[in-house]
């Protein structure tokens, strides 16, 4: 969420809402974000907003546009009361050997899928020290080898 939230819908004024819109689902993210149960009345004692906007808030949380957060619920122990928590989404890319999507918690791309992690065993070797690859511990020169060098 680094650039302007792309909020829209048949009521949304960009210049009246955008700015307002923005700083409600910076704040309820920024106080959800862990693993910490709260309720809506908890989350708008602490932000100032109505619990209305909270809740559509975490619906916008949802959403691939504003990150395509995990948005939990569940109800608390007395039966009424509901209470949510926000878990970051692992984002996916593709492997460059065998095409399969896995977690990519850095959003940087596969760097390697090794084989005791259930993997086809491909591996960029984007780094060494002292001769081996510090992902999957090859040496040196098989990455050489693998290059033609």
């Amino acid at each position: 969420m680094t650039s302007a939230p792309d909020f829209d819908g048949r009521t949304f004024e960009p210049a009246k809402d955008g700015p307002r819109l923005g700083k409600q689902l910076r704040a309820v993210l920024t106080f959800m974000l862990g693993s910490v149960w709260r309720s809506l009345d908890e989350i708008s004692e602490s932000t100032g907003y109505p619990q209305a906007s909270i809740s559509a808030r975490l619906r916008d949380l949802r959403k691939p546009k504003f990150g395509e957060y995990t948005v939990q619920r569940q109800r608390r122990r007395d039966g009424g009361t509901f209470e949510y928590r926000v878990v970051a989404q692992v984002r996916k890319s593709q492997c460059l050997r065998c095409r399969e999507y896995v977690d990519d918690p850095d959003d940087v791309g596969v760097l390697a899928h090794l084989a005791e992690d259930s993997g086809c065993g491909y591996c960029s070797h984007p780094s060494f020290v002292d001769g081996s690859c510090t992902l999957c511990r090859r040496p040196e020169q098989h990455e050489q080898m693998d290059l033609g060098l």
